[in-house]
């Protein structure tokens, strides 16, 4: 049994986890709360493999049953993903080991009986690197890592447990504005480099002249210069156009979370060692207050 444990539920991405870590599949034992399927897709990345079947009720349900598992154990460190399971899972674990639960990491490593991880914070403006004791509770951002199969197939544990009283009351639709982002075929997304509330009109412009939806990061969508559903990013919509141009915007990892999916990505930064250049297969070093007016001169605008 390892002192690594992932927690895999139906929405984690276990070569993400993996990726974040450095660790290899084999070194880990891998606690899945779902269906079968889920249980022996992750014996073939994982050696040792603990499945908690969910059957009808949902995941959340079972975060008493998967801690007093992992309680029992006594690994050194835990981690799970960043979906709703996830957290729900890994924060009922962190309460029964009383051990620190640390969210949006994107990396970490284990020094001597500490665990040291890099996390972005929520609006995704800066990376804090922390010393943690052990045992510790991580919730890895998802990434797009491929994991690697460790050569065979684990042999899959079953736990019988009892759920918890969680039942969904029901559920509702996203805002017409968030879902019309997602739909959208080209979008124009603003950063800090916008600079005030007030620049946003030639930002309009632009995105009049490529009939494109405006997005945003999360900071200024917590400034209130755009609606809350405006916002890109993990912490905000994910979406998949043809064509995303990002204004401004540094390029968190906090947003570029949300924009996976799209085609074509181009960047307009004044600062050329912006990480959105790293993501981005076009790029413009200047400043958009002077770039978008030739943008939109080029497109025929006014």
């Amino acid at each position: 049994m390892s002192d690594l444990w992932i927690v895999v539920d139906g929405e984690c991405q276990v070569g993400g986890a993996l990726d974040a870590l450095g660790a290899d599949g084999a070194a880990v034992t891998a606690l899945v709360v779902g269906d079968r399927e889920l249980a022996e897709e992750t014996g073939q990345i994982a050696a040792d493999v603990r499945w908690i079947d969910t059957g009808d009720a949902l995941v959340e349900a079972w975060a008493a049953a998967a801690a007093a598992v992992v309680a029992d154990a006594k690994p050194a460190l835990v981690v799970g993903s960043t979906s709703p399971g996830g957290r729900a899972l890994v924060g009922a674990i962190a309460a029964c080991l009383a051990s620190p639960l640390i969210s949006n990491v994107t990396a970490a490593r284990r020094e001597g009986d500490d665990v040291v991880v890099e996390q972005i914070d929520l609006a995704g403006r800066v990376i804090v690197t922390l010393r943690l004791p052990s045992p510790a509770c991580l919730l890895i951002d998802p990434s797009e890592a491929e994991p690697s199969p460790h050569g065979g197939v684990a042999e899959i544990t079953a736990i019988r447990a009892t759920p918890g009283p969680v039942a969904r009351l029901g559920v509702e639709s996203a805002p017409v504005a968030a879902s019309a982002l997602r739909d959208a075929q080209r979008v124009v997304s603003v950063g800090m480099g916008l600079g005030s509330r007030s620049a946003l009109g030639v930002v309009e412009q632009l995105a009049q002249a490529l009939d494109a939806a405006i997005a945003c990061s999360m900071p200024v969508a917590e400034l209130g210069w755009l609606p809350r559903e405006s916002c890109v990013g993990l912490s905000g919509q994910h979406i998949s156009p043809k064509l995303y141009l990002a204004l401004g915007i540094s390029g968190a990892p906090q947003h570029t979370a949300g924009i996976r999916g799209a085609k074509t990505i181009v960047a307009v930064n004044k600062d050329p060692g912006a990480s959105i250049f790293k993501t981005a297969q076009y790029g413009i070093v200047g400043d958009l207050h002077e770039v978008v007016p030739e943008l939109i001169k080029a497109l025929g605008g006014s």
